[in-house]
């Protein structure tokens, strides 16, 4: 009967003690657990002003935004699994000027074992993924990121960027959307690892396109600069690395130099530039048809060029992957005072306003006049060619 009573007492102790470890708080008490800087993340959804990005997450994972580098005081907050138009915090140290800001991605399971193993630093060279984030200061920034799902699979492709120049790596298209981004390697980085997931059946291969992207403050455009086969079979096309990466087939681990792509590969912007001079008195707004249009890239919300100042809008020169960029005509160009105002065509010297604009070039509308007495906007013609070598040479500097 003690017997029996001893083994009652003593499972009535175990339950005491469990109970009262699951009561304590985490305040790193004696058999409680530890609370780390991880739980503290910011999960919430963040709107209007208070949002320095919006992200789309089409993967199964939540992931957690660091800018520029994966350490606890880079943190921007959390994006959770599968989840649309996301509003990651304005954190006011990163998001204060306009520019662009490296993203780097990595889910809360590998962040919370690095953290704990005290291996923070090698998550920077094996992340899930990374964007470049376009933060305008002084508006809403409403472009949603999109965040694909195919990171984070068995596949590893490995990035060697020692250059000046930041590289995207696209999934399926050099054209911006398809399957989305696979990673972002920074400038002066080496070994960086993007793992890939299998393509979905009956697809046995994926391709890779890379995309050099960043800002240019002087011309207020976004640029997309792609490498091209400079001979063979698909001269003039953008560079691509196709991978096996089939469910049949064995896990795919491959390198790509990015130096090697600045060597041996001619460079194209595919599009053309508009670069409107606001000479005027008066803010004016930019016109195709009846729409006001987005400034470059689509990344901002309709904007203005102010009184002597410019805005540069990008017309896409190249429409798929596989057929050169060509010239282009565009027609019905207009500017107004506002938003829903258009009063004055773009014309040439000529009156004309319809124009074969082409590709790799620059073009300059000159705005004269005022809201009273009338504006005019001429259009220069031919444009004068964009060097890239200059638009690499002539990057943000962040």
């Amino acid at each position: 009967m003690n017997k029996l009573l001893s083994k009652v007492g003593l499972a009535l102790l175990a339950v005491v003690i469990l109970t009262g470890c699951d009561a304590c708080d985490s305040g790193g008490g004696i058999g409680s657990p530890v609370r780390s800087w991880i739980d503290d993340i910011d999960w919430s959804s963040h709107s209007g002003m208070n949002a320095g990005f919006i992200a789309d997450n089409l993967s199964s994972y939540n992931l957690v935004a660091f800018a520029g580098s994966v350490t606890r005081g880079n943190v921007l907050g959390g994006i959770p699994a599968q989840t649309d138009n996301h509003g990651v915090h304005r954190n006011s140290t990163v998001f204060d000027r306009t520019r662009t800001v490296v993203v780097v991605l990595v889910t809360e399971d590998d962040l919370r074992r690095h953290d704990a193993a005290g291996t923070l630093a090698a998550l920077n060279a094996e992340p899930f993924s990374s964007i470049m984030v376009f933060y305008n200061h002084n508006m809403l920034n409403n472009h949603r990121n999109r965040i694909s799902e195919r990171p984070g699979g068995r596949h590893r492709f490995i990035v060697t960027n020692m250059t000046d120049h930041n590289v995207e790596f696209r999934i399926n298209s050099s054209i911006a959307g398809g399957e989305g981004i696979l990673g972002f390697a920074q400038r002066n980085t080496t070994g960086v690892v993007f793992h890939l997931t299998d393509p979905a059946p009956p697809a046995l291969t994926t391709t890779i396109f890379p995309v050099f992207r960043f800002f240019h403050p002087v011309n207020q455009v976004v640029s997309e600069i792609v490498p091209r086969w400079r001979s063979g079979y698909f001269q003039g096309l953008p560079y691509f690395r196709t991978l096996a990466t089939g469910a049949a087939n064995p896990a795919v681990n491959t390198t790509l130099n990015v130096q090697d792509l600045l060597a041996d590969f001619d460079m194209e912007l595919g599009a053309v530039w508009l670069r409107v001079v606001n000479t005027s008195q008066d803010v004016i707004f930019f016109f195709q048809g009846n729409e006001a249009m987005y400034s470059s890239m689509d990344t901002f919300p309709i904007s203005s060029a102010m009184p002597n100042n410019h805005q540069t809008h990008v017309f896409p020169a190249r429409a798929t992957d596989s057929a050169p960029a060509e010239p282009i005509t565009v027609a019905n160009l207009g500017i107004g005072p506002d938003i829903a105002v258009r009063t004055t065509n773009v014309t040439d010297s000529e009156g004309g306003t319809t124009f074969t604009l082409q590709p790799d070039h620059r073009y300059t509308i000159t705005v004269t006049g005022s809201i009273t007495g009338g504006f005019t906007a001429t259009i220069a013609l031919p444009g004068t060619p964009v060097s890239i070598q200059e638009l690499l040479n002539d990057r943000e500097q962040q």
